[in-house]
């Protein structure tokens, strides 16, 4: 019987160590999300000096002191000369994070900037039209700034599965620290939203991508 499971684990690639039935690991349908640190190449005053407060349903505010940019200023970064080379930048950004995909070129479109103060936090959304999406914290003022927190898209398929301990392949939920002077990159499916914000003010510039091929030449 020994000599049975021995061959029977070699052909399948499985190995015995220890007495233990070993695997290799095959980690399947990986979803990519990355950080860039900006910290001191950046004037973070002069990125939210053009905040102009607006209400936001999706910006839930018991007093209504959190808003958006977005539909006063959709295009943030292109409205003022001085964000320009800040954007290339991004821009640069997102394109080692199309490489690493390889997805077909893409360039920042839409850009808004939001601003939470103690109390608020962003409900859960997508970014619609969108392929690779930014979320950029220029400027954090007070402790337990509100975290990213991305949803798995695999929960509603996985209705039987009953795990005995958190680990990362099978956790729904992912937070990112919104520390000041991070950018994280993510595919603008993912359902995200924030926790409750604790600090006195956390702004987040947050960006939207298309293909370039169909951007107006």
């Amino acid at each position: 019987m020994e000599i049975l499971i021995r061959i029977f684990a070699k052909m399948i690639g499985y190995k015995r160590t220890g007495g233990k039935m070993e695997g290799k690991e095959l980690h399947v349908f990986p979803t990519l999300v990355m950080s860039f640190d900006f910290t001191g190449k950046y004037d973070k005053e002069a990125l939210v000096a053009d905040y102009v407060h607006q209400e936001h349903s999706l910006i839930e505010s018991e007093n209504k002191d959190s808003g958006s940019s977005y539909g006063y200023a959709l295009r943030y970064l292109d409205n003022n000369p001085n964000f320009h080379d800040f954007k290339k930048t991004l821009q640069e950004c997102v394109d080692v994070y199309l490489d690493k995909m390889k997805i077909m070129p893409c360039l920042i479109t839409n850009s808004w900037i939001n601003l939470y103060r103690s109390g608020s936090r962003a409900k859960l959304h997508r970014h619609e039209a969108s392929v690779v999406s930014g979320a950029f914290y220029p400027k954090v003022i007070g402790e337990g700034a509100g975290r990213l927190k991305l949803h798995s898209p695999l929960r509603p398929y996985r209705m039987y599965d009953l795990f005995t301990s958190e680990i990362p392949m099978n956790t729904y939920y992912q937070e990112l620290d919104p520390n000041e002077g991070t950018l994280y990159l993510f595919p603008s499916w993912c359902d995200h939203e924030t926790e409750v914000n604790y600090a006195e003010k956390r702004y987040v510039l947050s960006f939207n991508t298309d293909y370039a091929k169909n951007m107006p030449t």
